[in-house]
């Protein structure tokens, strides 16, 4: 169980399939990132990121947010 915050828990099987969507799009995504990158040199790091961590990276940042207590209960 996820603790929100105190007190507040995330019930896991009511998002579980959200999750597993949210990886399966990503694995998807990953893939295809891979996929370009085929046949082509590779690209260099930038600010000591990968391209794979650069990635990665990316895909935090979309879901990223500061939320109020209120919204996240």
């Amino acid at each position: 169980m996820y603790e929100i915050e105190p007190g507040v828990h995330e019930i896991g099987k009511l998002v579980s399939g959200e999750s597993i969507a949210d990886l399966g799009g990503l694995a998807v995504a990953y893939q295809a990132f891979q996929k370009s990158m085929e046949g082509k040199p590779r690209p260099a790091n930038i600010d000591g990121f990968t391209p794979e961590q650069r990635f990665f990276l990316g895909w935090a940042q979309v879901w990223a947010e500061k939320s109020t207590p209120e919204f996240e209960r």
